[in-house]
């Protein structure tokens, strides 16, 4: 149980993100058509979660990812409980032959024909809703590009959820005695998921002939590392059973090989790493550079992989993907709310960091300082925003000078704020003298200088708006 102090820390972080995780579980497990959670579940949901993070707050290392992934986990069981109780049980409409004709095509042990249609129907009934929507589509023929195309997902992503669905599908039947799955049985072909499954359920069993018979045929060295979810509880099974040889193999395969376009995915990774002490592999996966590869269309997951940045201490790359965010938020997420809150809290907090440890004038605190001014730009705190960069400019100025280039970008920042709060003139002024400075130091055919054209001519185009 939290002492006083972990209470005082806790009620912090459930006011700074009880917003943010009611969004996640509404967005993401309420969706009637795949047979979601009912809209009632929500609050369900959102008091399980933080009161399983209250329990154990004093051994929670990074908060924010552990709190999305008990969601998962609460809205999981809530389905399958109301699963149990008939309440959602599905039609299959008529795909039954589809369906087990797709689980086992990879697998070396044929499926007997005999299965029901309620053995099915419950199946794909524990399989999430994003993971229906990619099974459901393979049953009927599509294939992994149309999918993607049609849910607006990355490749990488469709063959993620499609693993673990088919995984959850083959543990349901093995469950209803339809499959004989024994470690001799098992294909390279398998999923991640799926061995990482038998494992646990060999030990649990105590069939240590079959468990140790699995671990000699090398998993680690073979699985496909499509699934990454499923490689990371592999990754668990192995070091849970002292494979110590086969975690190291694994760990090394898919910091180098998985889809760094999923935000999730590094999340989950980077997680799995930090909690075992993998410094090597987590090193190995932040020299990939996430922050540049990662998708921007997922809000909640891009959130997340920003604080397991923090957490992990690889701060330039926390700082590189709240600056791409923040970039797009316009086009990709529309200046979404809550992104921006997590946006500010975390830039305040790297500038008071920045400003104790590296002072007041260093060139990171100064940037840190520009890019805290845009975001309060976009999130309508127009006068803080004015004023930080203003006063950021003129440190700027004295530091390095009138004609430094990161002058010269703080002064763009400034004249951008001018144009979005209506000071049109004193944005023409400043995006004016930009463009000189430009043109005498860089050249007329650098992209820098023919951004700041553009830039003077938006202003322009503002200023003839505001005055007719």
């Amino acid at each position: 149980m939290p002492q006083e102090q972990d209470t005082l820390t806790f009620e912090q972080f459930y006011r700074s993100n009880v917003s943010v995780l009611r969004g996640y579980v509404a967005a993401g497990f309420t969706h009637a058509r795949f047979g979601g959670l009912a809209r009632g579940d929500l609050d369900d949901i959102v008091a399980e979660t933080m009161e399983r993070m209250y329990l154990r707050w004093n051994e929670i290392s990074a908060p924010r990812s552990y709190m999305f992934i008990v969601a998962r986990h609460v809205a999981m069981d809530i389905m399958r409980s109301e699963m149990r109780r008939g309440n959602r049980v599905e039609s299959l409409d008529g795909t039954l032959d589809d369906l087990l004709a797709l689980i086992e095509s990879e697998r070396d042990d044929p499926v007997g024909s005999a299965i029901s249609e309620e053995v099915l129907a419950t199946a794909v009934s524990t399989m999430s809703m994003s993971e229906k929507q990619v099974f459901l589509r393979r049953v009927a023929g599509s294939n992994h590009r149309a999918i993607a195309d049609d849910l607006g997902l990355t490749i990488s992503a469709v063959k993620s959820r499609f693993a673990r669905a088919r995984a959850k599908a083959v543990r349901s039947l093995s469950q209803a005695g339809m499959l004989d799955e024994t470690a001799t049985r098992v294909s390279m072909k398998t999923t991640a998921g799926e061995i990482a499954e038998l494992m646990h359920r060999l030990q649990q069993t105590a069939e240590h002939t079959q468990l140790r018979t699995l671990v000699e045929r090398d998993p680690a060295a073979h699985v496909a590392l499509d699934d990454t979810d499923g490689v990371i509880e592999l990754l668990h099974q192995l070091q849970k059973i002292g494979a110590h040889d086969q975690v190291q193999t694994l760990a090394e395969r898919a910091v180098v090989r998985i889809a760094l376009d999923n935000p999730h995915t590094v999340t989950a990774m980077l997680h799995w790493l930090q909690e075992v002490g993998a410094h090597t592999q987590l090193s190995t996966l932040v020299k990939r550079d996430p922050a540049r590869h990662v998708a921007l269309d997922d809000t909640e997951g891009v959130i997340e992989l920003i604080y397991q940045l923090r957490d992990v201490g690889a701060h330039d790359q926390m700082q590189a993907l709240l600056d791409r965010a923040i970039e797009n938020l316009g086009v990709t997420w529309g200046g979404t709310e809550g992104f921006l809150d997590g946006a500010i809290r975390l830039l305040e907090q790297a500038l008071d960091k920045h400003a104790q440890v590296l002072g007041h004038d260093h060139p990171d605190t100064l940037a840190t300082r520009i890019n805290l001014g845009q975001a309060y730009l976009r999130s309508g705190r127009h006068t803080e925003a004015i004023e930080l960069l203003e006063r950021t400019l003129a440190d700027y100025e004295q530091i390095l000078g009138h004609d430094d280039l990161a002058t010269l970008a703080a002064s763009s920042s400034l004249a951008g704020g001018y144009q979005l709060t209506g000071r049109t003139d004193e944005a023409i002024a400043l995006f004016e003298q930009v463009l000189a400075d430009y043109e005498q130091i860089l050249g007329h055919d650098d992209p820098r200088t023919q951004t700041a054209v553009t830039n003077l001519e938006v202003a322009y185009q503002a200023h003839i708006n505001k005055v007719s």
